[in-house]
């Protein structure tokens, strides 16, 4: 097996996802991760005094007799963690020898600090069910972060001033890249694996996936201490969505207007297609769907003056859409694997049919899918992030990429505006949409309250910020 370096090294920090790595590359059938075999106090992983036939006096003794250990031919190719109070004898080795491949993971400093302190609080260094997390709030103290800013600073500024007079070159990872599966199977060629993931580790989840200002007792302090640090984004919404692909075949094009409609899933299609329908006098079945890249790209070289959208939903009905859509067994999301999380996690059995609208059950069972929402698009449950419950700043960030949207409507705009944007296509005298009636919206509106908003508003705060979303009103 020929690989483009003999052995690697993880160059991180405690709280930056280096134990997510490693459990990603651990999947790759030809490369091995070690955890933190130059640990002052332990070796490999805590409680473990010995690793590749070695103790850890050998290792004191001669730290790179370990290294030689690593770099043996074996089936797969061996790397390690290191952080910046391991063992400093090993580091001009490292960097003299170009057969190391060297990973760059960094983070936000000021969210692996909090992290740490917390993990440190409660004693929980890892998450691997989400029903035994433990959480609390921490007090932020500006001297204790500016020390340990310090340091990392200082060994991030070593290592790339060491592979800059090596000539060499790292791979960089960033703590959200963790959950970029073409970001993983790219790290893993440039190692020189001759295998490609299919999903990523799903044993590790995020410990503390909230907002950095509920993480801490103090977060006035923070903010005034930090106020000239603002490299650290503290304003930021966190968001543990992977990017997507541009999703194309949600796409939909009228019959013969130059009109695409990009559809966000779990919103009002079906006003929507009965519209686009209604303005060249056809069916529905004429719309044109289920693209590709290029097919995409044929009919905008067909229609060159074409003029793209999509349709906003209110981020608490389109949530309780994706929900219902699993009590009328609509939609691709019901699946098993679904159901049996909602049940066996978090106590929702779903009937398999509705025999009537009960309120109070109805309401007790969507906030128990509230509940999944929130861990599931903060990646903390071992299934994917379906775009029937994704984000919509996610999803039209992955349309953006391929075919940037001319406008965007809010549903309750959709009556004033799409016939203005069929009179920017040319129709003089545009149909006015029909509103199709949802028995999701008629739920909703007997079950609503303040509660649920409050709810979905924390879940949901990406598109609240970037759209202007108020409360909710089925008015």
């Amino acid at each position: 097996m020929a690989f483009a370096f003999k052995y690697f090294v993880i160059f991180a920090e405690m709280r930056t996802g280096s134990n997510f790595l490693q459990s990603h590359l651990n999947k790759f059938l030809d490369l091995h991760c070690f955890g933190e075999l130059f640990n002052p106090v332990f070796i490999d992983r805590p409680g473990q005094s010995s690793a590749l036939g070695l103790s850890m006096a050998d290792r004191d003794k001669n730290p790179v007799s370990l290294l030689r250990e690593i770099r043996k031919n074996r089936t797969k190719m061996q790397g390690f963690r290191y952080f910046h109070n391991h063992d400093p004898r090993i580091l001009s080795a490292l960097f003299k020898d170009p057969s190391c491949a060297k990973i760059i993971l960094t983070r936000n400093p000021i969210d692996s600090f909090v992290s740490l302190k917390i993990a440190r609080e409660t004693g929980q260094w890892n998450l691997f069910d989400t029903r035994q997390k433990k959480t609390t709030k921490v007090k932020f103290v500006a001297e204790e972060f500016e020390t340990r800013l310090s340091k990392l600073q200082f060994f991030q500024e070593l290592i790339l001033q060491r592979l800059q007079m090596a000539g060499q070159t790292g791979f960089y990872l960033r703590y959200d890249d963790l959950n970029n599966l073409s970001v993983i199977n790219g790290l893993g060629n440039y190692l020189g694996s001759a295998h490609k993931l299919k999903d990523l580790s799903s044993r590790y989840k995020p410990q503390n996936p909230t907002y950095l200002h509920e993480k801490v007792v103090n977060p006035e302090d923070m903010q005034t201490a930090l106020a000239n640090m603002d490299p650290f984004k503290l304003s930021s919404t966190p968001s543990f969505e992977p990017k997507r692909a541009p999703t194309l075949p949600n796409s939909i094009a009228a019959a013969r207007s130059p009109l695409l409609y990009l559809s966000i899933p779990s919103g009002p299609d079906l006003t929507v297609e009965n519209w686009l329908a209604s303005l060249d006098r056809v069916e529905t079945a004429a719309l044109q769907k289920h693209f590709s890249q290029s097919s995409l790209i044929d009919w905008k070289r067909r229609h060159a003056t074409h003029r793209s959208f999509t349709v906003l939903r209110h981020p608490v009905a389109r949530a309780h859409s994706s929900f219902c859509a699993l009590l009328t067994s609509r939609g691709p999301q019901r699946s098993r694997v679904l159901r049996h999380l909602l049940d066996v996690q978090y106590d929702l059995h779903l009937p398999e049919k509705i025999a009537g609208f009960d309120p109070n059950l109805h309401r007790h069972a969507f906030e128990k899918f509230i509940a999944f929402l929130a861990d599931n698009l903060r990646g903390q449950t071992t299934l994917r992030i379906d775009p029937h419950w994704a984000s919509q700043t996610a999803l039209l960030r992955s349309y953006s990429a391929f075919c940037p949207t001319d406008m965007i409507i809010r549903e309750d705009e959709l009556q004033t505006l799409l016939p203005f944007l069929a009179q920017l296509a040319g129709y003089k005298n545009p149909p006015t949409p029909v509103l199709e009636p949802e028995a999701s919206l008629a739920w909703l509106t007997a079950i609503y309250d303040q509660n649920l908003e409050n709810h979905l508003q924390d879940i949901y705060q990406q598109d609240y910020l970037s759209f202007g979303f108020g409360a909710w009103s089925s008015t």
